[in-house]
């Protein structure tokens, strides 16, 4: 299943959701776990940021992947224990 990759940048005016890319996997936990270290450093890439700017967490804190019928944020599934 494909999914798309969303940050929720709130550090900017407005706040605004940022679409990064499609990504794969057969479910959504699985889709993160595979794209979450490129996904993170995308988020770095656009902004021009280095990992003493923004670091890990807060970046993956506000990572979402949106289908058709769902949002689900790494957050969640952290929590969950999923990840």
């Amino acid at each position: 299943m494909f999914y798309e990759a969303v940050w929720y940048n709130g550090w900017i005016e407005p706040p605004a959701y940022i679409l990064l890319e499609e990504v794969e996997g057969n479910t959504p936990e699985e889709a993160l776990r595979d794209n979450l270290d490129r996904l993170t450093q995308l988020v770095r890439d656009i902004y021009r940021v280095d990992k003493e700017d923004w670091n890990d967490d807060d970046i993956q804190d506000t990572l979402y992947l949106l289908s058709n019928d769902r949002k689900v944020s790494l957050y969640t599934l952290q929590r969950a224990g999923l990840l």
